[in-house]
C-alpha cells in the first residue's frame, strides 16, 4: 500500500499476527456474508489491497474498501469493517 501513514505501515508489517476468536469469525462471516472459509485470510487480503484505507480507532482497526458494509450488505460506495 502506497502512501501509507506510520499506524497503516504499522499493521501491514505485521498482518501475519492478525487473529480472531471463533466467535469473532463467525460474526465476520454472518456480518459480511461470506461463505465458509478462512476469514482471517480474507480480511488480511482486504487489508492489504492497494484501495483499502486503514483507521485505527482505540483499539480496533477499521478497513475502507469499495463496496464491504459491515452488516453484509454489499454497496457502491466505501464502508468500514471491523477487524
Amino acid at each position: 500500500m502506497s502512501g501509507a501513514t506510520g499506524k497503516e505501515q504499522a499493521l501491514l508489517q505485521n498482518i501475519e499476527k492478525l487473529h480472531s476468536t471463533e466467535l469473532g469469525a463467525a460474526r465476520i462471516k454472518r456480518n459480511l456474508g461470506l461463505a465458509d472459509g478462512d476469514v482471517v485470510e480474507w480480511c488480511r487480503e482486504k487489508i492489504m489491497n492497494d484501495g483499502a484505507a486503514i483507521e485505527r480507532r482505540g483499539k480496533n482497526w477499521y478497513v475502507q474498501i469499495e463496496g464491504i458494509h459491515p452488516h453484509g450488505k454489499r454497496r457502491q460506495r466505501h464502508n468500514y469493517y471491523r477487524t
